[in-house]
């Protein structure tokens, strides 16, 4: 059962077309692609580009499919750069215990 969700799962991923649902959104949009993604090429990411108004794509070096996790620093930078906030805010905190990126309980 575990197998047959796998690959329904990466079929679905490799096989569904988005490029229409993709093309009716209207927020701004941050395209980030690891420069050794072998799985997604650059050119795939950079449609999305093409395709959304309002977004831009940047690369991520020395990554490859977990760009923020293969170049964490890289990844925080141009994330906090698209935001328009110090690199620095995106450091986790060790005293706050909430995760970067979620909100406390109540907050909506």
């Amino acid at each position: 059962m575990l197998l047959e969700a796998y690959t329904l799962a990466a079929l679905d991923c490799f096989h569904t077309n988005v490029r229409e649902g993709v093309s009716k959104v209207r927020l701004p949009t941050l395209v980030i692609w690891g420069e050794q993604d072998e799985k997604t090429p650059r050119v795939l990411s950079e449609e999305l580009v093409e395709v959304i108004q309002n977004s831009e794509f940047k690369t991520v070096p020395g990554a490859a499919r977990l760009s923020n996790l293969d170049n964490p620093a890289a990844y925080k930078m141009i994330l906090a750069k698209s935001l328009g906030l110090p690199s620095r805010s995106l450091e986790r905190k060790k005293s706050a215990g909430t995760p970067v990126g979620t909100l406390p309980r109540g907050a909506s």
